[in-house]
């Protein structure tokens, strides 16, 4: 199989702490600045973030080095000197679509420096 190993907690039938691999994942990501930014609710459907929150948000955002910079053909993220998608940090602060949305509408205007 060459220099790929197995990964016990990949494994259907191995017997571990998680119920599944996607938790298994989920615990390997860093969760310095994303961790409990703001309180969760166990509803269905998500609730709108205060715009009064973005500023709280983006402190937290630069914290965990993500950079926020204006193009001529719109704005790019990055990680430290990686560039990312906008999919890859929605999904690990665990915003919607619709908060990211407006997230970015606030960004575009009062992003810190």
């Amino acid at each position: 199989m060459g220099k790929y190993r197995k990964v016990p907690w990949l494994e259907a039938d191995a017997d571990g702490p998680f119920d599944t691999p996607d938790e298994a994942i989920i615990d390997m990501i860093p969760k310095k600045g994303r961790e409990k930014w703001r309180k969760r609710s166990k509803h269905i459907a998500t609730k709108p973030i205060p715009k009064e929150l973005f500023p709280k948000l983006a402190t937290l955002m630069i914290e965990d080095k993500l950079r926020f910079v204006l193009t001529d053909e719109g704005y790019e993220w990055y990680h430290e000197d990686y560039k990312v998608t906008t999919t890859t940090i929605r999904e690990v602060w665990g915003l919607t679509a619709h908060q990211w949305r407006r997230f970015l509408r606030w960004a575009y205007k009062a992003w810190p420096d």
